[in-house]
């Protein structure tokens, strides 16, 4: 009530609260992993030899794995620090409108979390499980190809966002 918002409203802003949380929490649990594979990425090597085409598509594809990660975490950041202000206002200001603002358009907003957040954890589940031996990086040149382009696909969005 004290918010002004019907039943729906208050319950979907409320649930998407929640998932803020648990975004916050997760990006902050996986941030070493996630540093950590950003530094394997650009690290990994090729197992055969290479021509100059084969060496030159692997470090641009390495260059904008790493740009994708680098943007999807900072516009998850992004989205997290709007909530972090909201709450702030609530809290420190009494500002109710201002969050009630932010829960209408949480719902939007925490689906944009999710979909940064999963596309960079799914890089790094992925690296983790097909390289547990972090010394040990290397691959021949064709799976690390297949291999960065898929991550390069599940990224992409951040430069079409």
């Amino acid at each position: 009530e004290a918010l002004r918002l019907d039943r729906a409203t208050y319950r979907e802003g409320l649930f998407s609260w929640k998932g803020f949380l648990y975004y916050k929490w997760n990006l902050e649990a996986h941030r070493g992993h996630v540093q950590r594979v950003a530094r394997e990425v650009s690290k990994i090597k090729p197992t055969d030899v290479c021509s100059g085409a084969v060496t030159a598509e692997i470090e641009e594809l390495k260059r904008r794995v790493l740009t994708g990660i680098r943007v999807k975490l900072r516009r998850a950041e992004h989205s997290l620090e709007a909530y972090d202000e909201a709450y702030a206002r609530l809290v420190q200001h009494s500002d109710a409108k201002y969050f009630r603002t932010f829960l209408m358009e949480a719902p939007g907003v925490f689906r944009e979390v999710g979909e940064h957040l999963s596309s960079v954890l799914h890089v790094v589940s992925f690296w983790d499980y097909r390289f547990p031996r972090k010394d040990a990086l290397w691959a021949p040149s064709q799976d690390l190809i297949d291999i960065l382009k898929e991550f390069e696909g599940s990224l992409l969005p951040a430069y079409a966002i």
